[in-house]
């Protein structure tokens, strides 16, 4: 298998375990970071633990 349907066939199983059965289901919202300093530099929701 090449690296490109590699690559496709891991954004599947994200895309399915997000809850999607297509990738173009995928939306911004379904993007996380568990690193404080990635979600501060990005804007991406951070989802790690606070405290």
């Amino acid at each position: 298998m090449s690296y490109i349907g590699a690559s496709v066939k891991l954004m599947q199983v994200l895309a399915r375990a997000c809850g999607h059965s297509n990738l173009t289901d995928l939306r911004q919202s379904d993007i996380t970071t568990w690193k404080r300093e990635m979600a501060d530099l990005s804007g991406v929701r951070f989802a790690g633990v606070t405290g």
